[in-house]
């Protein structure tokens, strides 16, 4: 499966298209079910810049979320993005 450090790695180059791939590879991995709350928040950090994008993948990481504490967290990013 694809590193995290990875995809860090590639968004803090300003590699967005890179980033998005390895977000993408790794939402699409057969074991990603555990972790499709966070990648979904990952990628909303590379599609901000896309209109309604962000907030596409923080709702998707919310519906995906099983962790309370973590959910309450998207839930402030969500609020953030509505503005």
């Amino acid at each position: 499966m694809v590193s995290l450090l990875a995809f860090k790695v590639e968004l803090a180059l300003g590699d967005q298209p890179t980033a998005l791939r390895l977000i993408n590879e790794a939402l699409n991995h057969p074991d990603a079910t555990l972790f499709k709350a966070s990648f979904f928040e990952h990628r909303a950090e590379v599609r901000k810049l896309q209109p309604g994008a962000e907030i596409e993948d923080l709702f998707a990481a919310y519906d995906a979320c099983k962790n309370d504490t973590h959910r309450e967290s998207l839930s402030g990013k969500i609020a953030n993005c509505r503005g």
